[in-house]
């Protein structure tokens, strides 16, 4: 006699995903944890790094351009006394 598998049996064989299939080990956890918390870190001093290049942008753009001064003036520290004085 033919044994009839019903379509829950042959979805339990055959997922869409192989990654169910596969056995979980902890090797590949640490290293997924790993990479993630590298590639989050990456993102992290990428925004600072560029945060900090567009702010001295910025502010030679601002004391240059628009205040009409030399733009790299924006790097003497008196400027900075000059503009925390108003503080």
């Amino acid at each position: 006699m033919e044994q009839r598998v019903t379509r829950a049996q042959r979805s339990q064989k055959h997922t869409k995903h192989p990654k169910m299939n596969r056995p979980k080990s902890n090797d590949g956890e640490k290293k997924r944890k790993k990479s993630y918390i590298a590639s989050n870190l990456a993102k992290v001093l990428l925004v600072l790094i560029l945060m900090a290049v567009f702010f001295v942008v910025g502010t030679m753009i601002g004391y240059g351009v628009l205040g009409g001064g030399n733009s790299f003036d924006v790097f003497k520290s008196t400027t900075w006394e000059h503009l925390f004085s108003f503080f």
